[in-house]
């Protein structure tokens, strides 16, 4: 049976933290997102009991990701190493966290 989870993003030391969590819907109201998470995505995964066993699938059919309070930056708008890295790498935008984290933006990212 298809399972569907919610991954929520939060800061790390060096690198994100997540936190899955099962949901009925890929429907979420923002005041049930956590203050501290900086961004959620959905994602699916096929679980089947076999022989009294849970057997759990691989991650499939992500989202993008949704960052609650966040902005679009183009290179334009940014300074320093971040937009030197923006235009080195031929990124068109990153999206900044309501935490200040900065993440690039791929396809089927939205600031919500």
């Amino acid at each position: 049976m298809k399972v569907t989870y919610i991954e929520f993003l939060y800061q790390g030391i060096i690198v994100a933290e997540t936190e899955s969590k099962k949901v009925n819907s890929r429907k979420i109201e923002l005041k049930k997102v956590p203050n501290d998470c900086e961004g959620y995505r959905f994602y699916d995964r096929e679980e089947v009991i076999i022989n009294g066993k849970l057997l759990i699938g691989e991650k499939e059919h992500y989202s993008g990701w949704r960052y609650p309070e966040a902005k679009i930056l183009k290179p334009e708008d940014t300074d320093g190493i971040l937009r030197r890295n923006m235009e080195c790498n031929n990124w068109k935008a990153v999206i900044r966290t309501r935490k200040g984290s900065s993440y690039i933006m791929h396809k089927g990212d939205k600031v919500v």
